[in-house]
């Protein structure tokens, strides 16, 4: 994994991880959506993560994006700080079992040190590969099983 470069992530790197997330074929909004769309969309969005409240991070191999994570931050006043919530992790598959993934969970975990954060949580549908193979328990994680994860769609 030596030539794994984790960086935060810019606009110069929208095309890749359109190209990543087609690859996959995680999602419906990304599959079937025109990429001259999804390119306009995602040109918003990380005008969005510029903010203090959002970031970004890719793993980098050859110059071309393999991975990345997004991390949204919020104040918490019952933990006296903040709380960083990763909302999206994905790897190439053909880089996968290679440490990018622990290495893109690594370093946010140190990013929200240093930010005095309190805590980081995410989400993981029961389906996906890592679920199923104890991904995030191996590096730490604890699964809440005292609370329910709801959603409410808008779209």
């Amino acid at each position: 994994m030596s030539d794994i470069i984790i960086r935060t992530g810019n606009k110069g790197d929208i095309d890749d991880i359109i190209e990543l997330l087609k690859y996959l074929d995680w999602h419906s909004t990304i599959t079937q959506s025109p990429i001259k769309e999804i390119k306009s969309q995602f040109n918003l969005l990380f005008d969005d993560y510029q903010s203090l409240n959002h970031e970004i991070f890719v793993a980098v191999s050859n110059n071309k994006v393999v991975g990345y994570i997004t991390v949204h931050w919020f104040p918490f006043l019952i933990l006296n700080g903040r709380e960083g919530h990763i909302s999206e992790l994905f790897v190439h598959n053909n880089f996968t079992g290679k440490g990018i993934g622990t290495s893109l969970l690594n370093y946010v975990k140190s990013f929200a040190i240093k930010m005095g954060c309190s805590r980081l949580t995410l989400v993981n549908r029961k389906q996906r590969a890592s679920y199923q193979n104890g991904f995030y328990i191996k590096k730490g994680w604890k699964e809440r099983d005292w609370m329910a994860n709801f959603v409410l769609y808008l779209k």
